[in-house]
């Protein structure tokens, strides 16, 4: 596999969501998975195109990886990162709703998951209030 996903687009991670440095506007959106009974805190994030997993705590939820090789991460600053890890059809569990992800493993900042927002078009209209 080349240096591209099975969709034919890179993955890419915010700069904000790889080092865990928070926005000075505060305004993050954060959420707890849980994955085979070990509970993570996620960050939503509309900069990454697609989920990733902190290498260490994808080791505590027992995620199995896929190698692929000649895989490059992006980074929205421009950088890349190689990888070669992926898992396909993980089951997580968001609010006790089942979601099935492919995912990433990278080292993170602080946050154990970064979850794009794409697997939240399942759930039909959302309503954020970002004032509360």
């Amino acid at each position: 596999m080349d240096e591209q996903d099975t969709d034919n687009v890179k993955p890419t991670i915010s700069l904000h969501a790889l080092t865990g440095i928070h926005p000075l506007s505060g305004h993050t959106v954060q959420v707890y998975v849980l994955i085979s009974g070990t509970k993570l805190r996620a960050l939503l994030n509309s900069g990454s195109t697609h989920n990733f997993v902190d290498s260490e705590a994808a080791a505590w939820a027992g995620i199995v990886f896929n190698v692929q090789h000649n895989l490059c991460m992006a980074v929205a600053n421009g950088d890349r990162l190689a990888s070669s890890r992926c898992c396909h059809n993980l089951k997580v569990f968001i609010a006790s709703k089942e979601f099935s992800i492919d995912c990433y493993g990278l080292v993170l900042g602080s946050y154990k998951m970064v979850l794009e927002v794409q697997w939240l078009t399942s759930l039909g209209p959302i309503l954020w209030d970002f004032d509360r």
